[in-house]
């Protein structure tokens, strides 16, 4: 008996299309997840001016630190979040006003 592969992507095309669907509607549940555990994560290390944003598991890291320090704790801080692939860290450091007129 030889093997139809037409019969196959019969098979193959709902099941392709399923997986498409389950990706997609659980995209956005996974994401606003991340978020709110990194965020309350940065809160508990004392770190309330991070915010985060995630496009799928990759996490990005937008605020105004006071020390560069505080950079490195907070993209520490998202990377040992559980789920988190990767800390995109685009926060910036605040100014330092050096005379105070």
């Amino acid at each position: 008996m030889r093997c139809n592969w037409l019969r196959w992507l019969w098979g193959l095309l709902p099941l392709g299309l399923l997986i498409a669907f389950t990706f997609s509607s659980t995209r956005g549940h996974i994401q606003s997840d991340l978020k709110n555990r990194t965020e309350a994560a940065l809160r508990q290390a004392g770190l309330p001016w991070a915010d985060t944003g995630f496009d799928g598991r990759d996490g990005r890291i937008v605020g105004e630190a006071f020390a560069g320090t505080d950079q490195a704790r907070a993209r520490d801080v998202v990377d040992s979040v559980w789920g988190v692939r990767v800390a995109d860290d685009r926060s910036r450091l605040i100014e330092k006003a050096d005379d105070y007129l």
